[in-house]
């Protein structure tokens, strides 16, 4: 508690360091969310092709007695799509978290110097 109240009495901005301040990150929250938004509108496009798949592989995998060895890879391939798109999406998830946390850290660090 000690060091937060060090840096809290340490930081008084002028009227305009304030204005400038909310400015910048009036601007900096409008660059997250247009990024935010496309982030999370790829993902729900890759979700929708991860749900494609799982049909197109439910379906394979309904017949699989029946199944001659093309669809047999067919299977083996949409396997290997599926565990693809399940990692993208995890990947985007993560990053668009890290991306945040970046953001603010980055704020943070301005707001101090």
């Amino acid at each position: 508690m000690g060091k937060d109240m060090d840096v809290a009495s340490e930081v008084r901005p002028s009227l305009f360091q304030s204005i400038g301040l909310g400015i910048r990150v009036i601007f900096c929250e409008m660059h997250w969310n247009v990024i935010r938004a496309l982030r999370q509108w790829e993902i729900k496009e890759l979700e929708k092709r991860l749900d494609r798949k799982y049909s197109e592989f439910g379906r394979l995998i309904y017949r699989e007695k029946a199944l001659d060895a093309e669809e047999k890879k067919a299977v083996d391939a949409l396997k290997e799509e599926i565990g693809f798109l399940e990692e993208e999406i995890r990947h985007l998830r993560e990053e668009l978290f890290r991306l945040r946390e970046d953001i603010i850290r980055k704020r943070q660090e301005n707001l101090v110097s």
